[in-house]
């Protein structure tokens, strides 16, 4: 009975330190999830869409930041064969 008594004392201390411990639970339990995700699947992404518009072959080397591989896409890449296209 004491224990319940006192945790309606700390919540009679104001609206202040609810807020602040509502946003201490929210980074105890929220960071983590959203940090994996932004690790784990925003990076990959970025590194994706920033890897597509270069010229990267075989070397592995980035020379030049291009739509060249867009255009190949949405046009056609002139160097297959009709058949492939």
């Amino acid at each position: 009975m004491e224990s319940i008594a006192k945790e309606l004392v700390l919540e009679r201390h104001g609206p202040a330190r609810l807020s602040a411990r509502r946003r201490a639970n929210f980074v105890i339990f929220l960071a983590p999830a959203i940090l994996l995700t932004v690790v784990f699947f925003v990076v990959p992404v970025l590194i994706d869409v920033a890897v597509s518009f270069t010229d990267l072959g075989r070397s592995l080397r980035v020379s030049k930041f291009t739509l060249e591989q867009y255009q190949k896409v949405f046009r056609g890449d002139p160097r297959l064969p009709r058949s492939w296209v």
